[in-house]
């Protein structure tokens, strides 16, 4: 199960300038960005008001009337020496379990970085961010914004961006945009009037699930239903610090079948996984396993470049070949163990030896994997927990086709 900690992103509509999640996750989690949606509030406040908003919500709460204060740009924030941290509690799905860093989280700044227009998004109007049922007018439409905020401390940056758009057709234009949304919050009460529910049966709900994107984590306000595939995580419920209660459960996507289950490794630790996309001659790779020249794409999995090498030797190479040309879909294709160092560049510079137990698994096994950065050589105990398997191909297919892969990704569109 993938744990809440590597949210990398959220995605909270309807928030009604409610931040207080904010500081849950850059306290506990790996998040990076916040989707703030809500038209309605930021046409309503200025954008001084929002960012004073944020900083009085993600600023850490101390409730001892004797501790000493000092101002900070009209915030109130409190001497580190004076405070007592074995009394500050901060819960999370594991209770005893305390995040790093407690100390600079006194210390937050937020800033206004600028706009975004919906060119950004690959859209020619504002319009396009407002479904045609959600009852806005023209005026409505035209005083549509993104503006964007930076929160830091003394040791990490995190980035806010408040969609002044209607949720729906925003929500939809980010799955399409960016490789993955982590965690949805529904959030209900904040709603209010608004024309369509985020809960189970939502347009959200639909709307992830036609485009293949579900969201690692749903936070679901107390009383309300999560989405189907969603199971309550063991052991998380309210998420709480220090007498300030979230009223939201933590649901997970539950239908996660990883590839770590079928490749039980006992050296992780040693592990590569390539990602292969193109070939020599700059053409989809995959078209070396449709052609039966699987050999070619395993010499290309050992073959260093002209100045760097790709493996030592012990060490384990997971090979895994782009299924098509800008899907995060991925062929497994080899598991190999490195025998000898060639200390050989510009081509195969090692000697292996493929891992027979995992044959079964060759040209068969499809994972979703976001490659986000340019390296195409990762750590396996890195991103092992991050490798969904959506495809087992059954051993009666003998041929692996064009038609055969055409087939598997519209049925991941389905």
């Amino acid at each position: 199960m993938i744990s809440l900690k590597k949210a990398k992103n959220i995605f909270y509509p309807g928030s009604k300038l409610d931040f207080r999640p904010v500081k849950f996750f850059i306290e506990n989690t790996e998040v990076e960005t916040f989707y703030y949606c809500d038209y309605q509030v930021f046409q309503n406040h200025s954008i001084e008001y929002i960012r004073d908003n944020i900083l009085n919500q993600v600023r850490l709460i101390i409730e001892d009337e004797n501790a000493p204060e000092v101002q900070d740009q009209g915030v109130h924030i409190y001497d580190l020496e004076e405070i007592d941290f074995g009394d500050i509690e901060v819960g999370d799905c594991e209770e005893e379990e305390r995040p790093n860093g407690i100390r600079e989280s006194l210390d937050y700044s937020v800033r206004y970085i600028g706009s975004q227009n919906p060119e950004i998004y690959q859209k020619q109007n504002w319009s396009e961010f407002f479904h045609e049922n959600s009852g806005v007018n023209q005026q409505q439409i035209d005083m549509a914004c993104i503006h964007v905020f930076s929160i830091s401390n003394h040791y990490r940056n995190w980035k806010l961006i408040y969609f002044g758009t209607e949720a729906v057709n925003t929500y939809k234009i980010l799955l399409n945009t960016i490789s993955s949304l982590d965690v949805v919050v529904i959030n209900e009460p904040n709603l209010a009037s608004h024309w369509q529910r985020f809960s189970a049966g939502s347009m959200l709900e639909q709307l992830a699930y036609s485009i293949d994107k579900p969201p690692k984590f749903l936070l679901v306000e107390h009383g309300e239903n999560e989405w189907k595939r969603y199971e309550r995580a063991n052991g998380c419920h309210n998420m709480t610090y220090r007498r300030y209660e979230l009223n939201f459960n933590v649901y997970n996507y539950s239908y996660e079948i990883l590839l770590k289950e079928f490749l039980r490794l006992s050296n992780v630790d040693k592990t590569k996984i390539h990602f292969i996309d193109k070939d020599l001659y700059d053409q989809p790779a995959i078209h070396l396993i449709k052609e039966g020249r699987s050999p070619e794409l395993i010499a290309q999995n050992y073959r260093n470049s002209a100045q760097r090498k790709l493996y030592r030797k012990g060490e384990v190479s997971i090979g895994l070949v782009r299924v098509q040309p800008g899907k995060n879909l991925w062929l497994l294709f080899h598991v190999g163990v490195v025998k000898q160092d060639l200390n050989i560049f510009n081509d195969v510079g090692y000697r292996y030896k493929e891992v027979a137990k995992f044959q079964k698994y060759f040209n068969r096994l499809i994972v979703r994997y976001p490659l986000r950065r340019q390296s195409k050589i990762r750590k396996a105990e890195e991103i092992i927990d991050d490798l969904e398997v959506t495809h087992l191909i059954p051993s009666t297919f003998g041929t692996i086709d064009e038609s055969l892969f055409n087939l598997i990704c519209r049925s991941l569109q389905n």
